[in-house]
């Protein structure tokens, strides 16, 4: 059987690729981003946990660095082995990937410090303004008429809005729309 030979923008390529002319035309390759950018993607999509600091732009460069390496052990003759030997050197440059990833995550999982993580802990400074914000609400409170002040502080005091109906021998109803009306004068006055 007789060997097919090669197209011939598929030798030039071969050919650039692999040093042996002095012209660069990057036509070719350029050509080529598109299918390789695509083969990229998939290797690499959207919702994989490997594109924490990696992304398929990442790895096409990677990729064609690599291709630009290993032209000269290309030793198919059409356009379709050379896209899957491209497609080959990405999966392995997603391999690798994957293990940095993982050796990555184990390092960090190893060495975590709680000490260097901020406390959620309120600073000074949050604890004074919440003591602030909390006698001015007390104050607003105090200024309410009575039958709406009455209502929000037996609420502040963890009272239920039926608790609340006995206490002050009105219905749930009357008292939802007194601590509703109370948290609006608040609003207001705030």
């Amino acid at each position: 059987m007789e060997e097919a030979t090669p197209p011939q923008d598929l030798i030039e390529l071969l050919d650039e690729l692999r040093g042996l002319r002095q012209a660069t035309s990057a036509e070719l390759l350029t050509g080529l981003l598109p299918r390789l950018r695509s083969l990229a993607r998939k290797n690499l999509p959207a919702k994989s946990p490997l594109r924490l600091g990696f992304d398929s732009e990442d790895l096409l460069q990677e990729g064609m660095l690599q291709l630009v390496r290993q032209a000269e052990t290309f030793r198919g003759t059409t356009w379709a082995e050379f896209l899957a030997f491209s497609h080959a050197i990405l999966t392995q440059k997603t391999a690798q990937q994957a293990r940095r990833h993982t050796v990555r995550r184990n390092e960090l999982g190893s060495t975590f410090d709680s000490s260097t993580v901020p406390s959620d802990d309120p600073t000074p400074s949050v604890h004074a303004s919440d003591a602030e914000d909390k006698k001015r609400v007390q104050l607003l409170i105090a200024t309410l008429p009575e039958p709406y002040r009455e209502a929000i502080e037996l609420r502040l005091r963890g009272l239920d809005n039926t608790a609340i109906a006995e206490r002050l021998h009105i219905t749930d109803e009357a008292v939802r729309q007194r601590l509703s009306r109370a948290v609006k004068m608040l609003q207001e006055r705030w």
